[in-house]
């Protein structure tokens, strides 16, 4: 992983990804923003948590990347029981991305669990995200190269860093994250997340 100073969540625990890129650290307005945005569909929000974003990937501009890929959600029904939300937190962030860095969008992972991580104590969420996500099929051992992974919150890091260990261990050669907000630093309390979705 590289870093100018290593962070307590790095060196607690095996890191499968090499580096981690945040637009906003997590502040109780911005957690009641994330569920504005997946909630009520506020699209307006995703832009605004996207701001910072071409400087944020500035560095990775030289970086090959064989695909990029958004985290696998839960399958939240948006208003009634046919119906998905319009559109995914992270959709104007991914649009923007692919301006900026122009590789193919790629969806090599599934997740196999309703659960969502949100409500889950520390210990629970690394349990829950090792067996919450699978490769597809297609893909199983045929991933090279540099991959892209955009989340829309990095709380414990336990799901973004099972997404990377999956898809090391599908032949990728390295694995960066791209999030939009990060709660710092690993002392948190997880009974107060109120990033509920």
């Amino acid at each position: 992983m590289q870093t100018s100073k290593e962070c307590f969540y790095c060196n607690s625990r095996n890191v499968f990804f090499e580096e981690l890129k945040f637009l906003q650290n997590r502040t109780p307005f911005l957690a009641k923003v994330i569920n504005c945005i997946k909630l009520r569909s506020v699209y307006a929000l995703s832009i605004y948590l996207s701001l910072g974003l071409k400087k944020e990937l500035k560095s990775w501009k030289n970086l090959n990347f064989s695909g990029i890929l958004l985290m696998p959600s839960t399958k939240t029904k948006w208003y009634s029981k046919n119906q998905r939300r319009p559109f995914e937190s992270c959709d104007f962030a991914l649009k923007r991305t692919q301006n900026i860095l122009p590789f193919p969008l790629i969806n090599p992972i599934e997740k196999i669990s309703d659960q969502k991580q949100a409500g889950k104590s520390l210990a629970d969420r690394f349990i829950h995200a090792r067996l919450a996500f699978k490769i597809k099929k297609e893909y199983k051992e045929k991933l090279k190269g540099n991959y892209l992974l955009i989340d829309d919150v990095f709380t414990t890091g336990a799901s973004a860093n099972e997404l990377a260990r999956i898809l090391i261990q599908n032949g990728a050669d390295s694995v960066r994250i791209l999030t939009l907000i990060r709660t710092e630093g690993i002392e948190f309390e997880i009974e107060k997340d109120i990033t509920n979705v």
